[in-house]
């Protein structure tokens, strides 16, 4: 299983760093943790770009900020 917390540094970068991570790695689940007020369309953005690299089990946790 593969954790990616989205404090990355841009969308534009995650199908890269995703990719990097899954290279040489059979991995069939990927858990996003994000922040409670992450924007729906940015979650939806990076739930199909981690799709296009081939992965269906998507698990997406929210953390409530103090």
């Amino acid at each position: 299983n593969l954790i990616f917390q989205s404090a990355y540094s841009g969308i534009n970068n995650l199908s890269i760093t995703v990719d990097e991570m899954l290279t040489n790695k059979k991995i069939n689940k990927v858990v996003i943790s994000t922040p409670n007020e992450t924007k729906v369309n940015v979650l939806i953005k990076i739930v199909d770009i981690i799709r296009n690299l081939g992965i269906e089990n998507i698990a997406l946790i929210t953390k409530e900020n103090k």
